[in-house]
């Protein structure tokens, strides 16, 4: 596999077969082009601008759906997905679809076929060699990209997809895992691939009680610029040091008290090494692990190695997330 564009279409694929998004004519089931399209762009816009994963070797240069994103969601901060994307994004991730993905994903395994928007199947082998193969065919038939409006899947084909799509959507996972694997080293990327369907969520709350005891540690000193918070005035905010999109964790060792100005600053990124220092100070203190950590937690050994994980953790993420002096 030279990319996760096609396990990410076949993603697609059975999203909309779960959800029944599809038009049942005879034996056919007919997928929107434009669903496969949008779920596409949506997948990968949590890759690249909620998580910072890579799919290039090259560091310097990124795969085309990403700079399609870049260039409509560049200011984007990536916290949430947009519900509705521009019109001109999907038409460019259309057309990278058809000249990369789907015509070649069909020669791999013919589950489908291209239907024209009034139901009709395009007459198109199934053995496409490239892009000029394609756009000659289309030409012979007197037919354009454009004129492509559905998928069409055989109904035995997918009754099978739905009734295996939780061992297909685990192969698919692994798949893309492998893939992503190469490139990345960040932690938890099964998990980071879940959110990104938008079908799994992550609890990141943090128990009230273990907040207010936090900010009674740190005196409702702003862990980062040292401002004493009045409480009459504004509150203290509990802050993940490491950001919780890239190691969903919301262990108190990760968290420290903020106030509202440093917290909306950092938002999802990561801070100077001084803080790191700082934190893993914090973490070592007696009086810290006594009132935060269970009772077999607060062993020198023990700290040690969760303050070497959380060093490890910290020199990781400053290569995937922008940085902030504060």
């Amino acid at each position: 596999m030279t990319s996760s564009y096609k396990p990410i279409i076949l993603k697609a694929l059975l999203h909309n077969v779960k959800n029944s998004k599809g038009i049942h004519k005879n034996n056919i089931i007919l997928i929107p082009i434009e669903n496969i399209v949008e779920y596409f762009f949506k997948f990968n816009y949590a890759l690249m601008k909620r998580y910072r994963l890579q799919q290039l070797n090259n560091r310097k240069s990124n795969v085309v759906i990403y700079k399609i994103i870049d260039k409509f969601y560049g200011n984007e901060s990536g916290l949430k997905t947009p519900k509705k994307i521009a019109s001109k994004a999907l038409k460019k991730t259309r057309n990278l679809l058809f000249r990369h993905v789907l015509f070649l994903l069909r020669a791999d395994a013919h589950i489908y076929d291209f239907f024209t928007e009034d139901q009709n199947k395009m007459d198109l082998p199934s053995q496409i060699k490239n892009e000029r193969e394609f756009q000659e065919l289309l030409r012979k038939t007197n037919s354009e990209i454009k004129d492509i409006t559905y998928l069409g899947i055989n109904r035995d084909i997918h009754n099978f997809m739905l009734r295996q799509a939780p061992i297909l959507e685990s192969a698919l996972l692994a798949l893309l895992v492998q893939f992503l694997e190469k490139v990345n080293t960040v932690p938890n990327l099964s998990q980071k691939l879940l959110v990104a369907t938008e079908e799994y969520h992550f609890q990141r709350n943090i128990p009230e009680g273990e907040k207010q005891r936090l900010f009674e540690y740190q005196q409702d000193i702003c862990f980062y610029c040292g401002k004493k918070v009045d409480p009459q005035q504004e509150k203290m905010q509990a802050d993940h040091f490491i950001p919780y999109t890239y190691i969903f964790e919301s262990q108190i060792w990760n968290i420290v008290g903020a106030c509202p100005q440093c917290n909306l600053k950092k938002s999802n990124r990561i801070t100077q090494e001084t803080y790191l220092d700082k934190i893993v100070s914090r973490n070592r203190d007696p009086a810290f692990s006594a009132q935060f950590f269970k009772p077999y937690d607060q062993s020198e050994s023990s700290i040690k190695a969760l303050n070497i994980l959380l060093e490890n953790l910290y020199m990781s993420c400053r290569i995937y997330f922008k940085s902030i002096d504060l």
